[in-house]
């Protein structure tokens, strides 16, 4: 089990996220949802040890997150690309593999294989498209064989054949790992209505179906007021 504890961010005097305490087990599939800003990003930064924090504590069951073991054990897919342009895929994937050991050399080839990357695989990254990135990117971390999977905005930019590939993978892999998606899209939430958390105001609530989403948007965003205007403009025709 994966466990924050007392997590806290702030930049300047205001807070992004203080105490927040929550876990995530080994396996499943967790959503993470939120109105831009509320600090999605931030959390799995913060989680994957890409930014420091204030306060708090994470730990992988005994292993802390100071710890090379606890690298070991999580992944993360951030919605910008943190790639060497000057490295082929291969060398990129080469290079992650060396950092991570325990990796899984037939599942690396199936990806392969089932992304279409043979032809791309030995290419500079700096010719890849925004979709062959994304696609590497996955490729390389189902291939890792870690407990956690991270990733913010996973299907983001990729063609509906890739989006529904990246979905069947994903039921298969949730089996044995955990994998947690920050995500804005409404068929993922329909997709995986079983853990979707809201992060609101610093913390990470658990919601209970489909209407507690709708409920927040309407009453912390501006689409409420939005819809008058359509209703309005309407009956004024």
């Amino acid at each position: 089990m994966l466990r924050i504890n007392g997590l806290t961010k702030k930049y300047g005097d205001k807070f992004v996220f203080k105490d927040l305490s929550t876990s995530f087990t080994d396996n499943g599939v967790t959503l993470i949802v939120g109105l831009n800003g509320s600090g999605k990003t931030t959390f799995l930064n913060a989680v994957n040890r890409m930014i420091e924090v204030e306060e708090g504590k994470i730990f992988i069951d005994d292993i802390s997150s100071d710890s090379v073991n606890y690298k070991r054990a999580i992944t993360y897919i951030p919605s910008d690309f943190y790639l060497p342009d000057y490295m082929t895929g291969r060398e990129f994937c080469d290079f992650t593999f060396s950092v991570y050991k325990n990796y899984d050399i037939s599942m690396f080839h199936l990806l392969i294989d089932l992304y279409d990357f043979e032809d791309s695989i030995d290419q500079l990254i700096e010719s890849y498209s925004f979709g062959m990135k994304k696609k590497l990117q996955i490729i390389t971390s189902f291939s890792l064989n870690v407990k956690y999977i991270f990733a913010d905005e996973l299907i983001s930019g990729l063609d509906l054949e890739t989006q529904l590939l990246t979905n069947n993978l994903i039921d298969f892999l949730k089996n044995d790992q955990k994998i947690v998606l920050v995500t804005h899209s409404l068929d993922a939430m329909n997709r995986y209505s079983d853990d979707i958390r809201i992060l609101d105001s610093g913390e990470l609530k658990l919601v209970s179906s489909m209407n507690d989403i709708e409920n927040y948007i309407l009453k912390t965003g501006v689409i409420d007021d939005k819809f008058t205007t359509i209703k309005k403009y309407f009956q004024d025709c």
